[in-house]
């Protein structure tokens, strides 16, 4: 039980776990709740078992939050997948299928399918208001919020939706940058990722903050997203956090996700800026070489562009992901 600090209610700190149908392993949750009515928030992370900063965000949140919460109730997820955690990769050992595109999930499905219903239940059993989903982009990239498209809904609804979303985001001080636009976020079956299923199907509203390094627990990709969490925490009056802007936060745009230029050779990767830069159209991103040095391929951009990300691999494939962008939305 957290003590009341300066006048604050006490808390109460419980825990249970979450048993998928059919699968041999529980998923921890931990609740913190003031005894004083207010809005309920919750907090997943590790959904891709090899992006674990969430975990490390999570746990301080833990430690934090009892004595910091005002009213109202915050419940914690840290990992949604923890087998992929285990074995260090994005998905389930063995499933084809990504948790992160198999929301709200099937009782009686594949197992991404089953844990992804059993966390739904469990959450619209919360009732939360909110919903950050934590995850990681790249050890070279800075933290960032990703909005999604709002797809069901017709304005004004749509954009009094939409409107209370980039609110909410602004609070953690990041970056903040919308989706793929609708055709894309539709082919990428992104309303079935958990904060996209919540937005568009569980009326809820979500959406995932990028934190840093993917399989590494950093302190300062912590200390980052803690951050983030409470300044968002703060604008629903949970706690008294005002939220402060991260070092990194570039504003302007409004700025939407996009993977930018692909390389047609295979080669060594050399970026040439580093994440948190504002590239002007047909400027160089990046360049591929072979082992000898020798130049095979120049990218760049083809709009203005800010450097979210960059590819932890050194030696990059032909037609494979060299970066993350933000590029100029449309309305």
């Amino acid at each position: 039980m957290g003590q009341p600090v300066s006048g604050r209610a006490p808390t109460r700190t419980h825990r249970h776990s979450i048993n998928p149908p059919g699968l041999p392993w529980a998923l921890p949750v931990i609740t913190v709740e003031s005894s004083t009515d207010g809005p309920r928030a919750a907090i997943c992370a590790n959904l891709h078992g090899d992006e674990c900063i969430g975990i490390g965000v999570v746990h301080a949140l833990v430690e934090s939050l009892p004595s910091a919460l005002l009213r109202g109730s915050v419940r914690l997820y840290p990992s949604l997948n923890p087998e992929g955690l285990r074995a260090g990769a994005r998905r389930m050992p063995g499933e084809s299928v990504d948790l992160n595109r198999a929301f709200p999930g099937d009782a009686r499905g594949s197992s991404a399918d089953r844990a992804a219903h059993a966390v739904w239940h469990d959450l619209l059993g919360f009732g939360p208001e909110l919903v950050l989903d934590l995850h990681a982009d790249s050890s070279a990239s800075i933290p960032y919020a990703i909005l999604d498209r709002l797809i069901t809904a017709r304005d004004p609804e749509r954009q009094r939706r939409l409107t209370r979303l980039e609110r909410l985001a602004r609070a953690s001080g990041l970056t903040l940058v919308w989706d793929y636009p609708d055709a894309l976020y539709r082919r990428f079956h992104l309303d079935r990722s958990l904060a996209g299923a919540l937005l568009n199907h569980g009326r809820i509203e979500a959406f995932t903050l990028e934190l840093g390094p993917r399989r590494l627990i950093a302190p300062d990709a912590v200390e980052a997203g803690v951050d983030a969490v409470l300044g968002v925490l703060g604008s629903i009056g949970l706690m008294a956090s005002a939220g402060t802007e991260h070092p990194s936060r570039v504003a302007g745009g409004p700025w939407r996700r996009d993977s930018g230029p692909t390389p047609r050779k295979a080669g060594v990767l050399r970026p040439h800026h580093s994440p948190g830069t504002l590239l002007e159209p047909g400027q160089l991103l990046a360049s591929i070489h072979g082992l000898d040095g020798g130049l095979r391929e120049r990218l760049v951009v083809p709009t203005r562009s800010l450097v979210l990300s960059l590819s932890e691999q050194a030696w990059i494939a032909p037609g494979a992901s060299v970066t993350t962008l933000a590029v100029p939305d449309s309305p």
